[in-house]
C-alpha cells in the first residue's frame, strides 16, 4: 500500500495513462492507414483490446503467481 500511495503521489498513474492515450492516437491513425479492410478492422480490435483504460469501478488486478521467496544456502 505504500509503494501505491508513492506513486499516486509522484502522479505516475496519471502519467502513465497520458502515455497509453498518446500511443493509442498513434497507432489508431496507423490502423487508419491499413488495408485491406479486414486488416483494419483487426488493428482497431487489437488496440482497443491492448489499450484498453481500466473502468473507474474496476478493482486492481492481483498477480496470478508471485515469485517464491529466494533462501540463502
Amino acid at each position: 500500500a505504500q509503494i501505491r500511495n508513492l506513486f499516486e503521489q509522484a502522479g505516475a498513474f496519471t502519467k502513465a495513462l497520458a502515455l497509453v492515450e498518446e500511443h493509442r492516437c498513434e497507432a489508431e491513425r496507423v490502423a487508419d492507414s491499413l488495408s485491406p479492410v479486414a486488416l483494419r478492422q483487426l488493428a482497431h480490435h487489437l488496440i482497443a483490446t491492448v489499450l484498453e483504460l481500466p473502468s473507474a469501478t474496476a478493482r486492481p488486478r492481483r498477480p496470478l503467481a508471485a515469485p517464491a521467496p529466494v533462501h540463502a544456502r
